[in-house]
Formats: C-alpha cells, sequence, structure tokens
C-alpha cells in the first residue's frame, strides 16, 4: 500500500493511480492499493512518521 497527497485542484482516484502505475511501472513497482491523504503525519521533528502510518493503514 502506498500513501499519497493530490494537489488541491487533482481529483484522482486511487483506481486511476494504480491503473497509471500498471501502464508506466515494473510489475514489482506498481502499487497494489493506495491511500489518498488530505496530509501525512509528521513528527515534532516535521520528519514523515511512519509508525502513526503505519497505524492507520492497518
Amino acid at each position: 500500500m502506498i500513501a499519497v497527497v493530490t494537489r488541491t485542484d487533482d481529483e484522482l482516484t486511487p483506481d486511476e493511480i494504480v491503473a497509471w502505475g500498471a501502464e508506466n511501472m515494473a510489475a514489482y513497482k506498481r502499487p497494489r492499493e493506495v491511500l489518498i491523504r488530505d496530509e501525512m503525519p509528521l513528527t515534532d521533528m516535521g520528519k514523515l512518521d511512519k509508525q502513526a502510518l503505519k497505524e492507520e493503514v492497518l
């Protein structure tokens, strides 16, 4: 699963992103599932909070 943040004017669906990956990426790199978020969780230091993101997905 991958998590993405789209631009405010983009109205992409997870299926469109997966379809784009199928056409443009190698099979082992393709996303199988996509989670679209408004923003990514950050730590106090401003880095991506991978643990919070992982907990949200599970």
